[in-house]
């Protein structure tokens, strides 16, 4: 009896609806009068006989429970399959009732049950949205669904066909940005959405020529700005700041036949302010005739482009004004005593004069003064413009 008891009778715990049964019961009662009876006739064999036939027919019935159990599971299954949600509560409630032994299938189905309102209007939104083309919202819906209860097959699969939509759609976005960027001539923007599209899709068959396009358009417009800015200083007659901003991109721009044409000039124009800058800083540079020769090509050859720089006019005609002090003769007077034989080292004879007017260019010079029985006299003089009228006394007067 207590084997019965922990066996069978605990199993008849998960079939309430057959325990409250008129036949159930009926079967009980039978049996706990038999065995009072036949324990108490010391009848124990034939009592063991009677608890193990009726265990026996308990199991047959709980068999036939469990039967309409997996019944009404499987109508529980075709009502979900329709959507009909009211006939599939009632089956779950029966079942509910009759074993309470598997509760698995009976929350799956509460579960999907709960869930369906907003798994279906999820469902019709991405509908909705794959008809208009919206792979975003369709997506998003998609997710929605993913984080409720559901039993929809393919629903993995549509969701990653989507996924894959979608990531070409935003390339092709990309792609377009880029062009368009690139018909703007914004590099900018072209070189910031390349970026985005390498981090997207670093294996993007367009990408090595969308590089290339970029990169020439960005060395167009660094050609077009600094071509701007060295107008723009020769513009403003700094011609120190156009030098150097073409000088420091001669290399960049080596195949630019007009850049490379544009820096010569510029150079040019520089190099004519520098050098004749030099001169002007060492006047007395002038009286040196490869200085001289110097001044003068400068000047020739500044002509052809003196109307691009106020500078370099001025430049120019304080070089040929400079130049032609320094070649212009000047009167200078030579003062001895009739008796000195007065020469220029390397220029010529004065004679035995007391007074006489030369012409000497601006210069370095040695006046030689010559007597019998005395020491000859050599007299340094340097000429420099404005030294017309000077005298300059050549008297031998030391005897030997």
């Amino acid at each position: 009896m207590q084997e019965f008891n922990r066996d069978v009778k605990t199993e008849l715990e998960l079939f309430p609806e057959m325990t409250a049964s008129p036949d159930y019961l009926q079967m009980i009662g039978q049996l706990e009068a038999d065995l009072v009876s036949l324990t108490g006739q010391n009848r124990y064999k034939d009592a063991s006989t009677t608890l193990a036939n009726t265990a026996t027919a308990l199991k047959t019935m709980m068999a036939v429970e469990l039967d309409k159990f997996d019944q009404l599971i499987g109508e529980a299954d075709i009502a979900w399959q329709k959507k009909e949600l009211a006939h599939l509560a009632g089956i779950l409630a029966r079942a509910g009732k009759i074993y309470q032994g598997n509760q698995d299938p009976l929350d799956h189905f509460l579960a999907l049950a709960a869930d369906w309102p907003a798994v279906s209007e999820a469902l019709q939104q991405a509908d909705a949205a794959r008809i208009e083309n919206n792979l975003t919202g369709e997506q998003q819906a998609l997710q929605v669904i993913t984080r409720l209860q559901h039993d929809m097959a393919g629903l993995d699969d549509r969701l990653a066909a989507v996924g894959q939509r979608l990531h070409q759609q935003r390339v092709d976005d990309l792609l377009g940005q880029i062009a368009a960027a690139l018909s703007a001539d914004d590099a900018g923007t072209a070189r910031a959405v390349l970026t985005q599209l390498q981090t997207l899709a670093p294996n993007t068959l367009e990408l090595a020529k969308l590089r290339a396009d970029i990169a020439q358009l960005e060395e167009q417009i660094a050609f077009q700005t600094t071509m701007r800015a060295i107008d723009q200083f020769a513009a403003d007659d700094n011609w120190a700041a156009a030098q150097k901003l073409a000088s420091g991109h001669r290399q960049k721009f080596n195949t630019y036949q007009k850049f490379q044409q544009r820096a010569d000039f510029i150079e040019r124009v520089h190099q004519l302010m520098t050098s004749m800058r030099q001169l002007l800083n060492a006047p007395d540079e002038l009286i040196k005739h490869s200085a001289q020769k110097r001044a003068t090509g400068l000047i020739a050859d500044a002509q052809s482009v003196l109307a691009f720089s106020p500078t370099l006019t001025t430049l120019t005609t304080a070089l040929s004004t400079s130049l032609t002090s320094y070649t212009a003769p000047l009167d200078i007077i030579v003062v001895s005593d009739n008796v000195t034989f007065v020469e220029v080292k390397s220029i010529g004879q004065v004679g035995m004069v007391a007074q006489k007017s030369i012409q000497l260019p601006p210069g370095d010079y040695l006046f030689v003064g010559k007597r019998k029985s005395y020491v000859t006299i050599q007299v340094p003089v340097a000429l420099r413009p404005g030294d017309s009228g000077r005298q300059i006394t050549v008297i031998a007067d030391e005897p030997i």
